[in-house]
């Protein structure tokens, strides 16, 4: 297994993880939550490596915030941040439905079951807090092996704007296997600010960060977030 620390785990994201696979898909190493900022203390969370077709319009939320099938709090912890948030828009009740665990429980089961009880759950996508945070942790580690100084990234989020702001550049260099600049649009599980339709999208390597009515196509890149027990064997 490979021996991962706060000091070193950037320096990994975006490795193919050699012992977790669902359906035949590749899964890579996107985040190791050693804080617990997306309530899982020490949780794993790998991507699927390829995105799902790009033609995934996303389908409207009919569960209450208080669900326990749904991750839209944890993984979106600033917009949890403020008070008495519920699913009042459309791009709110769309990223429910991403983040919740019910409508992805099959991508919780990987090809080896010897492993599931390591697994704790599985959603459409990374949030736009996450994928900043691995992103910049990546960049940090690639300045201190290059003596580089590429610049971090950012994302706020407020209510006036109904969604999130993301800020900052991605380098094709930065993690493992182009990680971040994929050649495949898809969804994140955030709301995205302009109007109550909008939810971000990872777009290709050609564009930043924006977003789109939930009812555009693009791929979904599932994340499954594991214990942090799991041993991990990357590539």
């Amino acid at each position: 297994p490979t021996t991962l620390t706060p000091d070193n785990t950037g320096s990994y994201y975006g490795s193919v993880v050699s012992d977790y696979t669902v359906n035949g898909k590749a899964y890579q190493l996107f985040f190791i939550d050693y804080e617990g900022k997306y309530g899982e203390k020490g949780g794993i969370y790998l991507k699927q490596k390829d995105t799902n077709d790009t033609t995934t319009a996303l389908t409207l939320s009919g569960k209450s915030i208080d669900s326990t099938d749904l991750k839209i709090k944890e993984l979106n912890p600033e917009w949890a941040k403020e008070p008495g948030q519920v699913l009042n828009y459309n791009n709110e009740k769309a990223v429910a439905w991403l983040c919740d665990k019910e409508q992805w429980s099959t991508y919780a089961v990987p090809t080896d079951t010897s492993i599931l009880d390591k697994v704790r759950y599985a959603v459409g996508g990374p949030s736009i807090e996450m994928y900043v945070d691995s992103y910049n942790e990546a960049v940090e580690a690639y300045n201190k092996a290059n003596s580089a100084n590429l610049a971090k990234s950012s994302c706020s989020y407020t209510s006036t704007d109904c969604g999130y702001r993301y800020s900052g550049s991605r380098y094709s260099h930065v993690g493992k296997n182009s990680m971040y600049t994929t050649n495949t649009s898809y969804w994140l599980a955030s709301p995205a600010y302009g109007n109550a339709s909008r939810v971000i999208i990872a777009y290709d390597y050609r564009d930043p960060f924006s977003g789109d009515a939930y009812f555009g196509t693009y791929g979904v890149a599932p994340l499954v977030c594991l214990k942090s027990d799991f041993q991990l064997n990357l590539q």
